[in-house]
């Protein structure tokens, strides 16, 4: 979960903007992600922050608002930190601006060492074969290689 326990940050202005689909299962709910520098906020106004929506006053219960399950803060290969909100696209024909229960907590999927998701394999597994598979059935395989075996 997001280290915020008061409020969800919003995405400033200029927040990197890409579209996402949902992996969770067939249907192929669309999502639009926002990423900014962990140390970065939007505001309230609707010029202060890239939803463009005036969070001064309350939001309608179909609108565009984000939960804590749908904001995450992530580390990336270079050790920068990032604010990543993920929030239900109401232009998209499949969920128009709907999240399911799974796809709306994608966000606590993305890998940070300071969380559960520190856990992920880092290279893919390759099956042992003979006498050592009785110890450990799997073992690490170059990156590189992972999918020759498939």
């Amino acid at each position: 979960m997001s280290r915020y326990t008061d409020r969800i940050p919003l995405p400033p202005p200029g927040a990197k903007k890409s579209n996402l689909t949902c992996h969770f299962c067939i249907v192929g709910c669309g999502y639009h992600v926002y990423k900014w520098p962990a140390m970065r906020e939007g505001g309230p106004a609707p010029d202060a922050n890239a939803l463009g929506l005036d969070f001064r006053k309350p939001q309608p219960a179909m609108g565009t608002w984000i939960s804590p399950l749908q904001h995450s803060v992530v580390t990336d290969r270079d050790g920068s930190r990032h604010n990543v909100a993920i929030i239900p696209d109401r232009g998209c024909r499949v969920n128009e601006g709907l999240a399911s229960v799974r796809g709306g907590g994608i966000a606590q999927t993305l890998y940070a060492p300071d969380r559960p998701t520190r856990t992920r394999l880092a290279t893919p597994p390759r099956e042992r074969t003979g006498l050592h598979r009785r110890l450990s059935p799997l073992r690490a395989a170059p990156r590189d290689q992972g999918s020759a075996w498939w």
